[in-house]
């Protein structure tokens, strides 16, 4: 939603949730490695259980700044029922991240992102060839243009 606080200014929010939950209804042989031996009731890899995202931000013409989280909860990275070995599992991560704009002409925007903020170190995979780290810190800027 995007709240009018008085005096031009706005304060746009998002809020989102998602629980997934995940089940094989039947028992297979894969050649994938990912699912590898199946058994009905084995839980998909790689779909997290839970996950959540949010902003807020202030905006007033012709500028505006939001910061932002994201969590992404640890998930299989094989296919299995109960509770996986460390090795099979990816980590849980929660982001940080801020962006500014700025409109200096009718048609031009200057922004700017920071995503990951916290410097959070996760793994996001470990296939197919070993793990592999989440997106360190990083920025953006740039000029956007309408025509």
């Amino acid at each position: 939603t995007e709240l009018p606080l008085g005096g031009g200014f706005l304060l746009p929010t998002r809020a989102a949730y998602t629980y997934t939950y995940t089940e094989f209804l039947s028992t297979f042989t894969s050649a994938d490695p990912q699912y590898g031996d199946v058994r009905r009731g084995d839980e998909i890899p790689y779909v997290p259980p839970n996950q959540a995202t949010g902003s807020v931000g202030l905006e007033k013409a012709p500028w505006g700044v939001n910061v932002a989280f994201t969590y992404v909860d640890s998930m299989r990275e094989k296919a299995g029922q109960g509770t996986p070995r460390p090795s099979e599992l990816t980590d849980s991560y929660f982001l940080l991240d801020a962006s500014a704009k700025y409109r200096f002409l009718k048609q031009l925007e200057l922004y700017v992102n920071g995503r990951n903020l916290l410097n959070d170190r996760y793994i996001a995979a470990r296939s197919p060839f070993g793990a592999r780290p989440g997106a360190p810190v990083w920025f953006m800027a740039g000029v956007r243009g309408e025509f």
